[in-house]
C-alpha cells in the first residue's frame, strides 16, 4: 500500500531528523532502495531467493494492484526458523524507549502460520550481536492481505538495534511443516530513536585481480590456492606472478572463489558486463565461471584447449541484470575425476577482469564474433559464426528465464522464435573459445 511519506534509506524509511519519534515506514516501490534486494539475506543455501514483486492478490487492507511487495518462499524441507534478514546497518541504527510500543506489518500467506520478528543489534567487543527476540503472530487469513501487529514494549529500552529478522514461517517447537509456503510483506512499520544512517551497498562496474598482490582468492572443496611465479612471460601474459589452483578434481566441485566484502555487489544491471581470464595447464579442459550469492547464481562455460600456453577465454553475462552477486568462483574441469598423475591437475590463472564484454573481447582477436538475421524478426533468425563452430546455443528472455536450447555443431544454424511472444531475448552462444550474448527481437 502507497503512502504519501518521506523517502529515507532502504524500503522508503519515513522519519523526523530529531533524535525521537522517528517513524520508519518500509516499504517496497520501485525506484527507492525498497526495490533493491541486495539488503536482504536468507538463513540457509537452500532456502529460496528473496523477490521483490508487484502486489499478486491486491484485497484487504492491500488492495492497491501496482504497489511492490516482498517475496519470501519458505519450502517444506527449510529449517524451522527460515526466512529473511537485513544486513547489518543497511537500514541504519535505532534505539527503542518507552514510547515504542508496537510494530505492525501487512502480511500476505499461503498457508496459516506463526510469523515471528526480530531485532538485533550491533556487534559487542566479543564478535557477538546483541538479539533483542520479539513474539511471534499468527495470521488468521490465508492468500488475503492482514495487518498484524507486535507488542514490543518490554524491548525497551534497547540500543545500537541495526538489522531487521523475519521468520514467515516459523515452526520451531511445533510440527513439521508439510507444505511450502509463500509470504507476501508489505508496510513493516514502528518508532525508534534514529541513532545513525544506513550504510548503503556498494556497486562494483569494473574490478580486476592480477595476483601481483595478495588477492583474497582462496581454494574450496579441497582444491589448494596459491600465488607463483610465473612461468611463462614471454607469451600473451607477461606478469611476474600467477594464481594456481592445485587439485582441480579432488572433489566434484574443487574450485577456487574471491568474496567481496558483505556490501560489495557486482553490478550486472546494464545488460553489457562479462568477464575475461587467462588460463594456463597440462591438458584441454572445460571452465566454468560462476557468480553468485549464498550459492545462487549465474555461470558461463568456455574452454582451454592452448595446452602448455597462456590462453584468454572470455565470459559473457550480458543476459543477466543482477545486482545481488558478491562471490567469484572458477571451476577447471567441474565433472572430472582426479588424475593419476597430479601434475595433471595444477592450473594457473591470472588477470580476471569484469567489466563492459564489449571491451574485453576486442582484446582478443582469436575471438570470435557473430551475425544475427533478420533482426528483428517475426518467425526465425539465422545466426552465423565468423570463424567458429556454434557448439550450443541456449535463449533467455528477459528475467533471466532460460526459454530453450540446442547444439548445432555448426557455423551457421538458426533459431525458430515463431512460438515466442514478442519482445527482447538474450542468445547464448558457446564455441571452442567462449560464450557469447546476443540479443534477439521478437516482433
Amino acid at each position: 500500500m502507497k503512502k504519501m511519506i518521506l523517502i529515507y534509506s532502504l524500503f522508503c524509511v519515513a522519519f523526523g531528523f530529531s533524535q525521537t519519534g522517528t517513524n520508519y515506514a518500509f516499504t517496497f516501490e520501485e525506484a527507492t532502495n525498497g526495490s533493491d534486494i541486495t539488503y536482504w539475506n536468507v538463513f540457509e543455501g537452500d532456502t529460496p531467493a528473496i523477490e521483490v514483486v508487484t502486489n499478486p492478490n491486491p484485497n484487504g487492507v492491500n488492495n492497491n494492484a501496482t504497489t511492490k511487495v516482498l517475496k519470501l518462499n519458505v519450502l517444506t524441507g527449510n529449517a524451522c526458523y527460515a526466512g529473511a534478514e537485513t544486513q547489518h546497518g543497511t537500514v541504519g541504527v535505532w534505539a527503542l524507549d518507552a514510547s515504542t510500543t508496537t510494530l505492525s506489518m501487512m502480511v500476505h500467506k499461503s498457508t496459516i502460520g506463526r510469523i515471528g520478528i526480530k531485532f538485533v543489534g550491533e556487534y559487542d567487543g566479543f564478535g557477538f550481536p546483541t538479539i533483542f527476540e520479539l513474539t511471534a503472530q499468527t495470521n488468521t487469513l490465508i492468500n488475503q492481505w492482514e495487518l498484524l501487529t507486535w507488542d514490543i514494549s518490554s524491548y525497551a529500552p534497547s540500543s545500537n538495534i541495526d538489522q531487521i529478522v523475519i521468520f514467515s514461517d516459523f515452526t520451531c517447537g511445533d510440527s513439521d511443516r508439510n507444505s511450502d509456503s509463500v509470504t507476501y510483506v508489505d508496510n513493516i512499520e514502528f518508532t525508534a530513536n534514529k541513532i545513525a544512517d544506513p550504510i548503503l551497498p556498494n556497486y562494483i562496474t569494473s574490478w580486476n585481480k592480477d595476483f601481483e598482490t595478495v588477492s583474497g582468492f582462496i581454494g574450496a572443496d579441497n582444491a589448494t590456492f596459491s600465488e607463483i611465479a610465473n612461468p611463462e612471460t614471454g607469451g600473451t601474459n607477461p606478469s611476474a606472478t600467477s594464481a594456481q589452483l592445485e587439485g582441480i578434481n579432488a572433489m566434484l566441485y574443487s574450485n577456487a572463489q574471491f568474496t567481496f566484502g558483505s556490501l560489495d555487489y557486482l553490478d550486472f544491471s546494464a545488460n553489457n558486463k562479462g568477464f575475461s581470464l587467462k588460463v594456463r595447464g597440462p591438458r584441454a579442459v572445460p571452465v566454468k565461471l560462476k557468480v553468485e550469492v549464498d550459492g545462487a547464481g549465474q555461470e558461463i562455460d568456455a574452454n582451454y584447449t592452448d595446452v602448455g600456453n597462456w590462453q584468454t577465454l572470455f565470459f559473457d553475462f550480458s543476459a543477466y541484470n543482477s545486482r545481488t552477486w558478491n562471490r567469484v568462483v572458477l571451476f577447471f574441469d567441474i565433472t572430472g575425476s582426479t588424475s593419476t598423475n597430479t601434475s595433471d591437475d595444477i592450473f594457473l590463472f591470472d588477470d580476471i577482469t569484469f567489466d563492459v564484454f564489449t571491451s574485453l573481447s576486442t582484446k582478443d582477436n582469436r575471438y570470435n564474433t557473430f551475425s544475427s538475421y533478420p533482426n528483428p524478426t517475426q518467425n526465425s533468425w539465422t545466426i552465423k559464426s565468423d570463424n567458429g563452430q556454434i557448439i550450443s546455443i541456449k535463449v533467455f528472455d528477459v528475467l533471466g528465464n532460460s526459454i530453450f536450447s540446442m547444439a548445432p555443431n555448426s557455423i551457421e544454424t538458426k533459431i525458430d522464435g515463431s512460438r515466442l511472444n514478442s519482445g527482447l531475448y538474450f542468445a547464448q552462444i558457446q564455441t571452442d573459445t567462449g560464450t557469447s550474448t546476443l540479443k534477439l527481437v521478437k516482433k
